[in-house]
């Protein structure tokens, strides 16, 4: 479908409306900009440049790190320590302290999600250190051991009898971080050698013996936490840095009891525990669910007091149960028998890497091994997949494949029907490939997902927005599932006990503060050239925000557009011409009723169909005039993208922005069919901007304050904004991933 541009029986451009508040959703978010459009040509600029470091053009000095010797051997983790505290960054500039605490407004008593922590005082601590103790437990495979087995590994060690009388009472209140670290309240006996060594015997986690693994642990001391170090940091008695030792103790005994009843995720920092049985959780679709949980870090203050600090968190989780229904959220289906294999394997190389590493528990069986590790999807039914029949049973007697030739492959259908009785359902599904060389197969429908796996990969849109419409809380009731978590997490009698034993309370009344309600500033909106018929120009320029929501009756400088046109990206399945063209005609209706200038009120609609994004958004430049003039040197002011399912957002504005030069506002195609007057509003907000408008400024009388505390603010001022985005856990191991920093400045001319 090529451009398309027709006139509409609309009884002229004077289109009227209301003047809704300005407090809907905005539409997909964009990228910050300058108040001016870019000027390159249609083509990929040159690469800059970037100086050197070092170089005499730099605006300031590499800071020096002094009290390490670049020619200097350091031979231990201790000494690499203690030589990194003596680091110190000078030449820099200099932060500006705060000049003083503000006075105006309304002030109100407000409740914060902080918890007062009292741990012991200097006294106590010159007696009682926290050994902090380095353990080692062999094997250890390619990848880190999860950590929920190391605590499983752990709290079997120190259950075991062969310990000392007079250690129990120490290693019963160690607190273990679930790696390779655990803290005493008392120091361990560990002989002349200065470590200790266990051999253990791990069964299953439901006490059976039917898989033992075996594992080695090996215990030394490494230093010693003086918790002395922390009181006088937080009393401002100490010029050191923060005692990150000290914190990491805290953090251990907070997270020791919460990490046996709940799942856990980011143990390293405090971290967020899920209750994954309470019923909570919420499907995500694509074979996931939501859990809500808690937040919890321990946090130093300006106020000479370590706080406990708790918030909620969600995170998406592997949805529990029979891998078939997983099966079936991937793929959109209701019935497993609406898959088929030649759908299926369209997209089974993102369905294994989904459940890649997931584990399983198997129902074909009683006894013996219950779990495995998903290693890959076959591409064919267990009906045609081959498999060799493993070598114990050829040995067994009585096995239905006693005497059988290893090197006959059978399917696995016929496998699991002969050696365990059990006839498949639905043989035409894919077969669960485990083991190291793929060598184990299972038939799909008797596999469950084992509950507490989380999600660390990145979600797609549609989960993305449901997460948002599930975790979305008022605050009155995020604030009843923060005291909740306080209870569930730390008034549990065992974890009470243990903090008690520690010598640590937690006040279980939160911190109150004192806040002020500023007056709102007066907004300076112009008092554009609409007019009254055209959306309610004319009226007062100056408004005054409620509850923070403000009405605009025009924009201080509204542009001017007269080039543009529309652009259709992704599959155009559901796409419907009239409801485009009702959509730029609204859009039109609420940009001239602002002010705005618009030559022509009906752009022409560019499909792309199969076109790549580059070659589609030429196109759509090229017909921002109706005679198809658009050049490099004659291109549109603004491309209005429509994102139909598929469409990729990012390779629009990296295309569009940096390689072409074209300013583009994108939209969901299904705010286009609904045309709401209010989302075209919004969307006229940020479209006036990038044409170069001023939307709306603060009056002179907003800004004397400012100006009395900074007085720079009275000469021109450029504003910088920063920020840095990392990749999800889900894309770190990518080669690819990287963290990317990015800043835009403003100044008024």
């Amino acid at each position: 479908m090529g451009p398309k541009a027709r006139g509409r029986g609309r009884g002229g451009k004077s289109g009227g409306g209301g003047r809704p508040e300005q407090s809907y959703p905005a539409p997909v978010s964009e990228a910050p900009s300058t108040s001016s459009r870019p000027q390159t040509p249609l083509e990929k600029p040159p690469i800059q440049q970037i100086p050197q470091a070092g170089s005499s053009s730099s605006v300031y000095e590499t800071a020096s790190i002094t009290g390490i010797s670049s020619t200097s051997t350091v031979s231990s983790v201790r000494e690499i320590t203690q030589t990194l505290t003596t680091v110190s960054l000078n030449q820099g500039p200099k932060l500006p302290r705060r000049p003083q605490f503000g006075s105006k407004g309304t002030k109100i008593q407000l409740i914060s999600n902080f918890y007062s922590l009292q741990f012991p005082d200097r006294s106590i601590y010159q007696y009682v250190s926290h050994v902090f103790v380095d353990v080692t437990i062999t094997p250890e495979g390619p990848r880190p051991r999860p950590a929920m087995v190391n605590r499983r590994i752990f709290n079997f060690w120190r259950t075991l009898p062969v310990h000392k009388d007079k250690q129990k009472d120490v290693i019963r209140l160690a607190v273990y971080d679930g790696q390779k670290t655990f803290y005493c309240p008392g120091r361990l006996d560990l002989g002349d050698e200065g470590e200790l060594k266990w051999d253990i015997e791990l069964p299953e986690e439901d006490g059976s013996s039917s898989r033992i693994q075996s594992f080695k642990i090996k215990i030394q001391e490494t230093t010693i936490v003086q918790m002395e170090k922390l009181h006088q940091y937080l009393s401002r008695k100490s010029n050191d840095a923060l005692p990150r030792d000290c914190i990491a103790v805290m953090e251990t005994l907070l997270r020791q009891r919460p990490t046996t009843i709940f799942a856990n995720k980011n143990s390293k920092s405090g971290g967020s525990f899920f209750q994954l049985h309470d019923g909570t959780a919420r499907p995500l679709g694509g074979g996931l669910c939501v859990q809500q949980g808690w937040y919890q870090a321990a946090r130093p203050t300006i106020k000479q007091l370590l706080m406990l600090n708790l918030d909620v968190s969600a995170t998406a989780f592997y949805k529990p149960g029979s891998l078939i229904d997983s099966l079936m959220d991937f793929y959109g289906v209701r019935n497993p028998r609406d898959i088929y294999m030649n759908v299926f394997n369209r997209h089974r190389a993102k369905f294994e890497k989904f459940l890649r590493e997931v584990t399983i528990t198997i129902t074909y069986r009683s006894s013996g091994r219950k779990k495995y590790k998903i290693k890959g999807i076959s591409s064919l039914g267990a009906d045609k997949q081959l498999m060799k029949v493993p070598e114990e049973d050829t040995t067994t007697t009585g096995s239905p494949f006693f005497g059988h030739d290893i090197k006959k492959q059978v399917t696995v259908e016929k496998y699991y029907n002969q050696m365990f009785g059990k006839k498949l359902a639905l043989p035409f599904l894919p077969v669960v490939l485990s083991g190291q060389f793929k060598q184990i197969h299972i038939p799909m429908e008797f596999c469950n997902v084992k509950e507490n796996q989380r999600y660390i990969g990145k979600l797609n849109e549609t989960q993305l927005a449901n997460m948002i419409k599930i975790t979305a809380t008022p605050p009155d009731e995020r604030f009843k599932k923060i005291e909740t978590g306080r209870g569930a997490l730390h008034n549990e009698i065992e974890q009470i006990a243990m903090l008690k034993n520690w010598g640590v309370i937690i006040d279980p009344k939160p911190v109150g503060l004192t806040g002020r309600v500023l007056d709102p500033p007066k907004m300076n909106g112009g008092s554009g050239g609409g007019g009254k018929g055209r959306g309610g120009g004319g009226g007062n320029p100056i408004t005054i925000p409620r509850n923070g929501v403000w009405r605009l009756d025009s924009y201080f400088k509204p542009a001017e557009l007269k080039h543009w046109s529309v652009l259709v990206v992704g599959n155009p399945r559901y796409y419907n011409e009239d409801r485009v063209y009702n959509f730029t005609y609204i859009l039109s209706q609420q940009m001239s009723g602002k002010g705005m200038k618009i030559a022509d009120w009906e752009p022409m609609i560019v499909v792309a169909n199969n076109k790549n994004t580059r070659d589609a958004l030429i196109e759509a430049n090229k017909f921002s005039r109706k005679d198809g003039s658009g050049s490099p040197a004659n291109r549109a002011e603004i491309i209005i993208v429509v994102l139909c399912e598929g469409a990729v957002y990012h390779d629009i504005k990296r295309v569009a922005e940096i390689e072409l030069g074209v300013m583009t506002q994108c939209c969901l195609l299904k705010n286009v069919d609904k045309a709401a007057p209010a989302y075209c509003q919004n969307l006229a907000l940020k479209i006036n901007v990038k044409l170069g408008g001023v939307n709306n400024l603060l009056v002179p009388d907003a800004l004397k304050d400012v100006k009395q505390v900074a007085p720079q603010m009275n000469q021109r001022v450029m504003i910088f904004g920063a920020d840095v985005t990392h990749p999800s856990p889900g894309q770190q191991r990518d080669p690819n991933s990287i963290s990317i920093a990015a800043m835009t400045a403003t100044v008024d001319k």
